[in-house]
């Protein structure tokens, strides 16, 4: 792996600081400095676990571990609160044996919903597990349910890519833990991201897999493009975030590099490119860079968040482009792009454009309003060209009683125009599901409607079921 002068410095810190599961150093060292440092992490194990069972020690009887939900506090919103919680848990399965303790670890599977709350679940376990024999939770019996945790996040499918990085680089360093955690909640410190880049610039750095979370992206890209002044340590973000996106890890342990710094060079492209853009620009002058650097998948996701935040600025939804111009606007452009190229890119796609469906929009009239929303739903539409249609309906019908029924009609009529027969019997499904929610004043002599039932009636690719439900709508729709 190729590094730089600073790649060398993060080297030498890395070497120095724990990396093992139980704080073995990273690397070499004399004979005559064992003895000192031995000492000295004994003696911050000691304080470890004396901290570990204070916090044992201070849980109250009435912290109520998980909720009627089945939910655990928030490991972001309230540390303290989750952590004793947690401890709670684990302080009721501290009087399981080994036949029970498979039934009973259930209770944590609301600590492990996502790659933070387990890092830190396993990481609190594992400090239990080395405390005194006085303790509230033997450390075999820990041990056990570390392992059984391990099983618990395997029955998740999506969860598979962390597991694999688990088995692949161990377990994460408190460091990386706390580090990642406070990022993904939007706490974006120099120290943080300083450690991070330390660890991962060090010759044997941990699995990408921990920093690949959509809320660590997410974090990063909004404190880098953030309008007020430039961030700190913008050039560390950007390696962080360039690192996580284009890293290759290979199968004898060592990492590929070279896609890196092309990634990191787009997105400072991407950076000036957008210093100076606000909704009131031409976006036609800079379309074309746009779509170029788009192919990057990192500027990608940047750009759909810039979008996101331009969308929601009245100066952009207030312009003339937008309510009463015939020209697509360029934005709508570079999205339908991003769809065809990025096809993973379409659920977010279709969040933007939810958001902005849903949202109101008080500084415009009523009936601009709804021309509003007419553009974002036809928008939908290329979605549904691209093979989304099923996401696409399944939002529509669950925002339906917020829509107002002529923008319902509307998109329905759209879809009839766009589409052509025949058609899924899961579009089917979920067009005539829409159908049954209009009103049916607004669209009983509407010949498009019915027309568009009676050609999926007529059908030979449906059962039975789903041409009954066709059907009953194209009865109702007759008698109304």
């Amino acid at each position: 792996m190729s590094s730089s002068p600073k790649d060398h410095q993060a080297d030498a810190v890395s070497d120095t600081s724990p990396s093992g599961e139980d704080g073995d150093e990273g690397g070499p060292r004399s004979p005559a400095a064992e003895p000192a440092a031995d000492a000295e992490r004994e003696e911050q194990q000691a304080e470890d676990d004396e901290e570990e069972e204070e916090l044992v020690e201070e849980q109250g009887e009435g912290i109520a571990p998980v909720g009627e939900t089945g939910t655990a506090p928030s490991l972001f919103r309230n540390l303290k609160e989750y952590t004793r919680s947690l401890v709670s848990v684990l302080s009721e399965l501290a009087h399981c044996n080994d036949d029970s303790i498979a039934s009973d670890i259930d209770k944590l599977r609301p600590y492990i919903l996502d790659e933070q709350s387990y890092m830190y679940t396993q990481s609190l376990l594992r400090s239990l597990s080395r405390m005194s024999h006085g303790s509230r939770v033997s450390g075999r019996l820990v041990q056990r349910i570390i392992t059984e945790l391990d099983e618990l996040l395997g029955q998740t499918p999506s969860s598979q890519p962390f597991i694999e990085a688990l088995r692949y680089s161990g377990k994460p360093t408190t460091d990386l833990v706390n580090a990642v955690m406070k990022i993904s909640n939007g706490e974006v410190q120099s120290s943080d991201v300083m450690q991070l880049k330390s660890i991962y610039a060090a010759y044997k750095p941990p699995s990408a897999e921990y920093i690949r979370v959509p809320s660590f992206f997410d974090a990063l890209l909004k404190d880098i493009f953030k309008t007020a002044g430039a961030p700190n340590l913008m050039d560390e973000k950007i390696w962080l975030l360039s690192y996580a996106s284009a890293v290759k890890e290979l199968p004898n342990g060592e990492v590929d590099t070279a896609d890196v710094e092309p990634t990191a060079m787009a997105l400072k492209s991407l950076k000036l490119l957008l210093k100076d853009l606000t909704p009131s620009s031409d976006m036609k002058e800079v379309l074309l860079q746009l779509l170029e650097l788009s192919k990057t998948p990192l500027c990608c996701t940047a750009e759909l968040n810039w979008i996101r935040s331009i969308f929601t600025d009245p100066a952009f939804y207030e312009s003339d482009t937008l309510t009463g111009g015939i020209e697509t606007p360029p934005l709508f452009d570079l999205l339908d792009e991003i769809a065809i190229q990025f096809p993973l890119q379409r659920a977010f796609i279709l969040e933007i454009y939810a958001e902005n469906l849903e949202r109101g929009y008080d500084t415009v009239s009523p009936l601009v309003a709804l021309e509003i929303k007419k553009r974002y739903f036809n928008q939908l539409q290329t979605l549904i060209k691209l093979r989304f249609g099923i996401q696409v309906f399944n939002f529509v019908i669950r925002s339906a009683a917020s829509f107002d029924q002529s923008l319902l009609l509307h998109f329905m009529k759209q879809f009839i125009h766009i589409s052509e027969a025949p058609y899924s019997p899961a579009i089917v499904v979920l067009a005539t599901t829409l159908v049954s929610l209009l009103d049916f004043e607004n669209c009983r002599n509407d010949p498009v409607i019915a027309g568009f039932l009676e050609t999926c009636q007529e059908s030979r690719n449906l059962d039975t079921a789903t041409r009954a439900l066709v059907s009953k709508e194209l009865t109702r729709l007759r008698q109304s």
